[in-house]
């Protein structure tokens, strides 16, 4: 890219739709991580407020969300290790105990985590042709079936991590960080 413009060229392994939905996930994620340049690990397990999710839980969010979608996307579980790396449902607003760290990560880890599971992500991008985008897939909440298609679900990972970026960098601000 031109460093005096602006533009995005879709990911040259993956066809042109979803090479550039996947393009705009690595953006976002690339703004993301260029905002947390330089935290300490203690900055990371710090909370921002009295109950509020550290830096470090949003960030494992991110990739928590990312395997709930990418299961739902590619049909195939995601294996426990990698939830259990990313404190799958037990850090940020879990439905199970809280298990958060039992002492400060690292950024660099958080960084490792997150990328195993855009990998895995993008893995899963691969198989897909662009014309699936608007295939359906079945989501299951409180005993009800919704329904989503793959274009969608790119759509809302990208705008998930958008706006906890922006949760992120006001909590950043007001530690003084």
């Amino acid at each position: 890219m031109n460093p005096t413009s602006w533009d995005l060229a879709p990911r040259a392994e993956l066809p042109p739709a979803i090479g550039l939905l996947a393009a705009m996930l690595d953006d976002v994620r690339r703004d993301t991580l260029k905002g947390v340049e330089g935290l300490s690990a203690e900055d990371l397990l710090r909370e921002p407020a009295p109950g509020e999710a550290p830096l470090g839980a949003y960030l494992m969010h991110l990739g928590e969300a990312e395997i709930y979608w990418l299961e739902i996307l590619s049909g195939t579980p995601v294996a426990e290790d990698v939830k259990k790396d990313v404190f799958y449902n037990c850090w940020f607003d879990p439905s199970e105990t809280p298990a958060p760290p039992s002492k400060p990560l690292p950024l660099e880890e958080y960084v490792s985590r997150l990328a195993i599971v855009r990998g895995l992500l993008h893995m899963s991008l691969r198989d897909l042709a662009d014309d699936a985008l608007a295939d359906d897939r079945t989501v299951m909440r409180g005993g009800t079936a919704f329904f989503t298609t793959p274009r969608w679900i790119l759509h809302h990972l990208i705008e998930h991590e958008a706006h906890h970026r922006g949760q992120m960098m006001l909590w950043k601000r007001r530690m003084g960080l």
